[in-house]
């Protein structure tokens, strides 16, 4: 028997490149901490501070504010979902987002984080000659090696101006229009480059897409970033308990199933067990172990998850430390472990998992295999009688 791997490729769309990170990529010795996150447990508080050029945007202060807020808030929550991943022996565990993240009306230079909305300083300016072309940018201006400690400042550019982008495609007032969510998307970008995450070459329109800031900005920008924020996928994938909620309309059509052997059952084929209507709705929920699938409103099935076991088509290091021998904040590292990047995230997208068992409402039992996207959206295949379904509630 011969098995069949399939995947679906999605095509990027072109854009100006006119946004940048935190400036580091790659990684091991030769970028040193460059890859660290500014801060881990032993920091319990982050200081920042915000100020806003009159060419920013049309927004009053207080909504600038909260916006930023609302960016600590998604990480905290979206840490939250993750457990660590840890490839040596390392004591205490590394924790992310364990700290308060507190307001501070007057910036400083022993300030965390300073946010510089819609404007450069003259030396960073010279720092940067392109900031024409720059639509959001972290810089990390200081780091303690012994404490693992950070701090900087995160650029926004303004919607009016000197400092405003020159590209054509960059539109009038994405910062002001409508709910605000493409400027509450830039900074949870830009933010996740404060805590470690690197920019993501390969998702399409993942919140840490390297040109994620530049899509969001663009005149064409795919409506699919508009969808709500909290389903954007970041570049850690999706947490290994599979927790949330995903609601799909179908209209069916089927293709013939592939062949994956010889048929020597014979019979009914799939779908005709699940009986489906040719349109209806599915709502699919996880949490504690049990997916629940609705049809129209009405119990469909249940599978019990196993958690033991399932693989990914993209696995490594979201996130990774850089340490010395000049650390104070670990008290238990192998040797091999300082002068290397280790990763303390995991990541785990396009994750297939197999050998589930659907039970349906009667009581009928068919073995099949989860794919969960890089939103963490999942569709359910099978084999069955030797045949091959991609996805058991389109016909594919």
């Amino acid at each position: 028997m011969k098995l069949l791997l399939l995947s679906i490729m999605f095509l990027g769309m072109s854009f100006t490149h006119a946004s940048e990170g935190n400036g580091s990529t790659g990684g091991g010795p030769i970028y040193g901490d460059q890859l660290n996150p500014w801060f881990i447990q032993n920091t319990k508080n982050v200081n920042y501070c915000v100020e806003i050029a009159p060419e920013f945007s049309q927004l009053p202060r207080g909504r600038v504010l909260e916006l930023i807020k609302n960016s600590f808030s998604f990480w905290k929550k979206t840490f939250s979902g993750f457990p660590n991943f840890i490839p040596v022996e390392i004591s205490p565990t590394p924790v992310m987002l364990s700290q308060e993240f507190i307001f501070k009306e007057n910036c400083s230079d022993t300030i965390d984080i300073v946010f510089q909305m819609g404007f450069l300083t003259p030396a960073q300016e010279l720092s940067y000659p392109n900031y024409k072309q720059i639509i959001g940018k972290v810089g990390r201006t200081h780091y303690d090696e012994q404490n693992l400690k950070g701090r900087g400042f995160i650029y926004i550019a303004p919607e009016e101006g000197r400092f405003r982008p020159s590209s054509p495609n960059f539109i009038s007032r994405p910062w002001s229009s409508g709910k605000n969510l493409k400027l509450q998307m830039a900074l949870m970008h830009e933010l996740g480059h404060v805590f470690g995450l690197q920019d993501d070459y390969y998702g399409t329109y993942g919140l840490m897409n390297a040109r994620f800031v530049d899509m969001i900005t663009h005149k064409k920008s795919p409506k699919a970033l508009e969808n709500n924020i909290q389903e954007l996928a970041t570049s850690l994938g999706c947490n290994t308990h599979f927790d949330g909620s995903s609601h799909h309309s179908f209209r069916r059509f089927t293709l013939p199933p592939i062949e994956v052997e010889e048929e020597k059952n014979g019979g009914d084929d799939i779908n005709e067990i699940l009986n489906l209507p040719d349109q209806f709705t599915l709502d699919i929920k996880s949490k504690n172990k049990i997916m629940t699938i609705r049809m129209n409103n009405k119990l469909f099935g249940t599978i019990k998850l196993n958690h033991s076991s399932f693989n990914s088509a993209e696995n490594g290091g979201a996130i990774h430390l850089f340490l010395t021998k000049k650390q104070k904040v670990f008290n238990k590292v192998p040797a091999w472990a300082y002068e290397s990047n280790f990763p303390f995230f995991q990541i785990f997208k396009s994750v297939v998992r197999k050998d589930e068992v659907l039970k349906l409402n009667n009581n009928e039992e068919i073995k099949v295999f989860i794919n969960y996207n890089q939103f963490c959206k999942p569709s359910i295949g099978s084999v069955y009688k030797g045949k091959l379904y991609l996805d058991i509630f389109t016909g594919i």
